[in-house]
């Protein structure tokens, strides 16, 4: 058997657009993807559709996976002859245990490689408004980890630190390499560009105070950074001297980045993040396919929320069989009238996929009418250059879920009553049954797809147990979709009781207590006219 290959890929700090391209192209044709805890669900949505997800979070207040179970685990996986995606937030060379599962990967004899990704050092700052170098403030950064009480903070002082980027481990200059000294509080106090300090919130009180003690002025400008590029981005302001109790008394916990020096007080100008609309937003996207999902995704965050886009193909068992009788069907339209009403967008893509796979020609459907359940499969349609015959009313004309579909009744008892065969698209055989047409008057249903649990599941189940504002789907029949392959209910999305007209939901997945909904938009456009979409108040 081959070997496989590992590769270290960097996802960034959390927002799913500053994915680099080569990063992108890995995560499409990996065999395995082995993710971390702080990496975006929306990453995951590039994996193949057999390719296996493998959650290898650390949770500081929860689950860990240990280290060495990761690296046997890479090594086991490559040896089996995959492919196989390390994916670890930020970059995985900067404390990111990348070295460590890069030794391991090297003692074994596995090919490997690193993609590097965007750092949160670097990224979380730029997002809160603070540029770790600026002229007159800081001609260089230091980056640092806060994570272990018994390293860098308590070790004695060593020579000091050159005008240089430098990245410092706890404890030692070099990861991994014995015989190095150790540096102290003072070489970091003695440095004065800007200190970035990574994994650091737990041990606040002791780096703040370490670096007083070691020189630094006690009236430092200090920022401290929570998820940022996320929604739950906060920024907290102080000087070294109260920043640990301010940080104490909001609660703020990691992740977090805590920026020391004086370009932490450019975060009041320049908080650019903060004054998009939907800055602070948790949002649903949710398509029929994979390029709608996403497009819907990438118009949210353009606006500033944080989304996670749920392509309902991903949850689709295709029927190959009833795909193939369903264009068998048309393509016998010549010899008699044939009709297709298609219920589902994702039954449209299908069947289209499946002539385009014949290497059928198109001019063949001309005999063929063609009819669309609601407004959202008619746009399905149109993507092929087939304007539908009829269109069903559209569905927030009315609440009533059981109203029988007018215009469909009409066209559909024509069609049987002239002699033609009509063939109903569907997820069950209640929406033939509606159109006011039986067996014996001509028609057939066919069912071109199954529901399923998709792989990336977990990870949307995780990303939306720490709350949603609002969903916005591409229509009813979306969130029907989302309904019956049991995606809401794992979600805890709660069925909308209305809708706009481009298929906004405002409804709050479990509000915080004492909060309710002040506002709803009627879309899109509001958003982008500047207006927040969900407004939240006590």
């Amino acid at each position: 058997m081959e070997q496989g290959k590992v590769f270290l890929v960097g996802g960034g700090p959390g927002h799913a657009g500053l994915l680099t391209l080569k990063a992108r192209r890995c995560l499409e044709t990996a065999d395995v993807i082995v993710y971390d805890r702080l990496v975006s669900p929306r990453l995951l949505n590039y994996a193949r559709a057999d390719a296996k997800l493998i959650y290898a979070g650390k949770d500081p207040h929860g689950d860990k996976t240990a280290q060495d179970a990761i690296d046997e685990l890479l090594v086991r996986l490559a040896r089996a002859g995959k492919s196989v995606v390390r994916l670890k937030g930020g970059d995985p060379f900067v404390f990111g245990r990348g070295g460590e599962e890069a030794l391991a990967l090297e003692q074994a004899g596995i090919p490997w490689e690193v993609v590097p990704g965007v750092t949160s050092a670097v990224s979380v700052p730029a997002y809160a408004g603070i540029p770790v170098t600026h002229r007159g403030a800081a001609a260089w950064f230091t980056v640092v980890t806060g994570h272990r009480a018994d390293g860098l903070w308590d070790a004695p002082a060593a020579a000091a630190c050159s005008p240089s980027v430098r990245c410092l481990a706890a404890g030692t200059d070099a990861p991994g390499v014995a015989g190095e000294s150790k540096p102290g509080p003072k070489v970091v106090a003695q440095n004065d560009g800007t200190l970035v300090i990574l994994m650091g919130v737990h041990n606040l009180p002791r780096i703040a105070d370490g670096l007083i003690r070691a020189g630094r002025d006690p009236q430092t400008p200090v920022a401290v950074i929570r998820c940022g590029t996320q929604a739950g981005q906060q920024v907290v302001r102080g000087v070294l001297a109260d920043i640990a109790e301010r940080v104490r008394a909001l609660g703020v916990k990691s992740p977090a980045v805590i920026v020391v020096g004086a370009v932490a007080e450019l975060c009041d100008r320049l908080a650019w993040a903060e004054r998009q609309p939907l800055f602070g937003r948790r949002l649903v996207a949710i398509g029929h396919t994979q390029e709608q999902a996403a497009a819907m995704a990438d118009e949210l965050e353009a606006l500033g929320a944080e989304v996670l886009d749920i392509a309902l193909e991903r949850a689709a068992v295709v029927r190959p069989s009833d795909v193939d009788t369903l264009v068998d069907a048309v393509l016998r339209a010549g010899g008699g009238r044939r009709a297709v009403c298609f219920s589902t967008p994702l039954g449209v893509h299908l069947f289209f996929a499946r002539w385009r796979a014949l290497g059928l020609d198109v001019r063949r459907l001309a005999a063929a009418e063609f009819a669309a359940g609601c407004p959202e499969v008619a746009d399905a349609l149109q993507e092929y250059g087939v304007v539908a015959d009829v269109v069903d009313d559209p569905p927030e004309a009315s609440r009533d879920r059981e109203a029988v579909p007018i215009r469909l009744k009409a066209w559909s008892q024509r069609v049987v009553r002239h002699g033609g065969r009509l063939i109903v698209e569907g997820l069950s055989d209640v929406a033939a049954g509606r159109l006011g047409v039986g067996v014996r008057d001509g028609w057939e249903w066919r069912r071109l797809y199954d529901w399923t649990c998709p792989a990336q599941a977990d990870a949307w189940q995780r990303w939306a147990s720490e709350g949603v504002d609002g969903v916005w789907a591409a229509g009813p029949s979306a969130w029907t979709g989302l309904i019956l392959s049991g995606l809401a209910e794992r979600l805890r999305l709660p069925e909308p009781d209305w809708w706009s007209s481009d298929g906004w939901s405002a409804d709050r997945v479990a509000p915080p207590s004492g909060w309710r909904v002040a506002g709803r938009c009627g879309g899109i456009d509001e958003c982008r006219a500047g207006e927040a979409a969900f407004v939240m108040e006590r």
